[in-house]
C-alpha cells in the first residue's frame, strides 16, 4: 500500500505508521498520548531514555532525554521519548 507521503524522505518510517486509513488506530493511540493533528504531518523521531529509579547513575537520564525531546520538537519533529532497559555496575 502506497504511502500519501512517500515522496517525503524525513518521513520515510513515521508515514508507515500514521498515513492512510488503515492507520486510524495508530493515529488514536497517538492522539491520546498527546498528538496533535499537525504533529502527523512531521518526522517523528525516538528518543531512547535508560532513566530509572533503581540506579542512582541513571537518574538524571530523564532530565537529557526531555532536553532531546525539545531540541527535535524545535526543529519541526515530533519526538517520542520511550524507556529501555537500563544497566548498573552497582
Amino acid at each position: 500500500m502506497a504511502n500519501q507521503n512517500s515522496n517525503d524522505k524525513t518521513r520515510k518510517y513515521s508515514s508507515i505508521i500514521v498515513d492512510g486509513v488503515a492507520r486510524a488506530p495508530s493515529r488514536a493511540m497517538l492522539h491520546a498520548v498527546g498528538f496533535e493533528d499537525a504533529d502527523f504531518k512531521k518526522p517523528e523521531i525516538g528518543i531512547a531514555s535508560t532513566w530509572s529509579m533503581v540506579t542512582p547513575c541513571n537518574m538524571h537520564i530523564n532530565k537529557l532525554a526531555e532536553d532531546a525531546a525539545q531540541g527535535a520538537d524545535e526543529a519541526g519533529a515530533k519526538s517520542i521519548i520511550f524507556n529501555t532497559i537500563t544497566v548498573s555496575d552497582g
